[in-house]
């Protein structure tokens, strides 16, 4: 029997009832750089637009000729079509370079002119010759040719254009003609001319001659005006079963109002001597307030109403 011991080690963390903490911040994950196209793909489209071009190309070349395309014929290897495509860049820069050399030398032709072929203009007859206006020729002399740099000239004084700024060819020159042709100078004799006097005469002042007539248009316009007045009549009390009663305007509608408002203010011992004086109800009545009140406002407004029955006459005489 072997005497060895074994040891069983524990970690200390599992007997805790707290958790450890863990780390809160987190890696952030990268991400796979997802490609659109795949470099197979890409190398395919640009085999196909080689391809096309070569055909055109062709077809160019060989117009007489039926050529049918076929994609079998043009099957190469990549690395072909690339050195095929650099060598039509490179053409097309050389043709580029071209073109601009040769604008550069038709330009540097055109400025270039000979001294010996420059050719004076014709001297006009009948015109006013100006002194030659110094111009600043920068002259640059070489063995062969000399270059004569110009500088800005002015417009020319005339037009090509009708009804412009500037006169055409032909009137200019007319104008030219008109300026040198000598005009006759007459000498007037001196003649010694006494003033005409006009005899004075009182004329009318034209601002008051103005002024009466304007007087004049006022009067004619002016209209009389007719007074018109108008009478109504008003039939007021009692006619026909109705009692009519004026109200004019607004004030006296306002006057009324408060009158009514007055009216039911008023005490009830107040109304009832008013009822039992003309005789409207008997002594000792139990009338609720609310009628009294009614009565009253009516009777009062009606226009002192006055009851004549006989029962109430008797009924209020003896009880007083």
């Amino acid at each position: 029997m072997s005497t060895r011991k074994k040891t069983i080690q524990i970690n200390p963390l599992f007997f805790s009832r707290r958790r450890p903490k863990k780390s809160k911040t987190r890696k952030k994950k990268q991400k796979k750089m997802s490609y659109e196209l795949k470099p197979n793909d890409v190398k395919k489209q640009l085999m196909s637009r080689i391809k096309e071009y070569q055909q055109k190309k062709k077809i160019l070349n060989d117009e007489n000729e039926d050529v049918e395309s076929n994609n079998d014929n043009f099957q190469k290897n990549f690395s072909d079509h690339m050195t095929y495509l650099n060598s039509v860049i490179k053409e097309n820069k050389i043709k580029k370079r071209r073109k601009k050399e040769k604008k550069i030398n038709k330009e540097m032709s055109a400025e270039i002119q000979p001294l010996s072929h420059q050719q004076q203009p014709p001297i006009q007859e009948g015109i006013d010759i100006k002194p030659m206006e110094t111009t600043n020729n920068n002259i640059v002399t070489n063995n062969k040719t000399s270059i004569i740099i110009h500088g800005s000239k002015n417009p020319p004084p005339y037009g090509c254009l009708k009804n412009s700024n500037k006169p055409t060819y032909r009137q200019w020159q007319k104008s030219l003609k008109e300026k040198l042709t000598p005009q006759p100078h007459f000498v007037s004799p001196i003649v010694n001319v006494s003033p005409i006097i006009a005899p004075i005469q009182n004329k009318p002042n034209p601002i008051l001659i103005r002024q009466e007539k304007l007087k004049d248009i006022k009067n004619k316009n002016k209209k009389m005006k007719k007074v018109k007045i108008r009478k109504t009549t008003f039939k007021l009390g009692k006619h026909n079963g109705r009692v009519s009663v004026l109200v004019k305007n607004r004030r006296t509608r306002k006057k009324l109002k408060k009158e009514c408002n007055l009216l039911k203010k008023k005490s009830l011992p107040d109304i009832k001597e008013y009822l039992r004086q003309h005789n409207l109800i008997k002594i000792g009545t139990a009338a609720p307030e609310k009628v009294l009140r009614q009565i009253y406002e009516n009777a009062y407004l009606s226009g002192d109403v006055f009851n004549k029955n006989p029962d109430n006459l008797i009924h209020n005489y003896m009880q007083n």
